[in-house]
């Protein structure tokens, strides 16, 4: 469900792994939900001598992608937690939610991923790409264009 409460698409993918890889996926997922650091782990399976085909390409560098972003995730998390511990600290205020001071926002149709400062609207995003639209949609639905953009909110803006 989204922020709204709404049910989202679902979409599967099924990929074929090898016994050997399928015991390295669930390790890696035993270790990501134990807390474990995840460094790149070694592939001993025969996956990479065998020619890709095109889907398999696609497959692997959006998991070599998804690996990376998520490694960015973590440390800004953690650069942004020290320095809000160090400022919490110096105005002995309780911590508070952690505040990266942009938002992520999926432009489509194309697809393009945008950062943007925190509090952007949908007019920031949709002027951003070049595009100054009539209507815009956040996730699928008609906002006004003063709308605050979510991280993560899907933005659609029609001519």
């Amino acid at each position: 469900q989204d922020q709204f409460g709404r049910l989202l698409p679902t979409f599967v993918q099924v990929i074929n792994f090898t016994e050997q890889e399928e015991s390295e996926y669930w390790d890696v997922v035993s270790a990501v939900f134990e807390g474990k650091q995840v460094d790149c782990i070694a592939s001993q399976s025969t996956f990479d001598l065998v020619p890709a085909t095109s889907v398999d390409a696609s497959i692997n560098n959006k998991v070599r992608l998804l690996r990376t972003m998520l490694s960015w995730e973590e440390q800004l998390r953690s650069e942004v937690s020290i320095s809000q511990i160090k400022h919490d600290a110096k105005f002995d205020g309780p911590p508070g939610p952690l505040n990266l001071g942009e938002v992520v926002v999926i432009c489509w149709p194309n697809g393009e991923i945008m950062r943007l400062k925190a509090g952007s609207s949908a007019v920031d995003a949709a002027q951003r790409t070049g595009l100054e639209g009539r209507l815009v949609l956040i996730n699928g639905h008609l906002v006004l264009p003063n709308t605050k953009l979510k991280d993560g909110d899907v933005l659609e803006v029609k001519i």
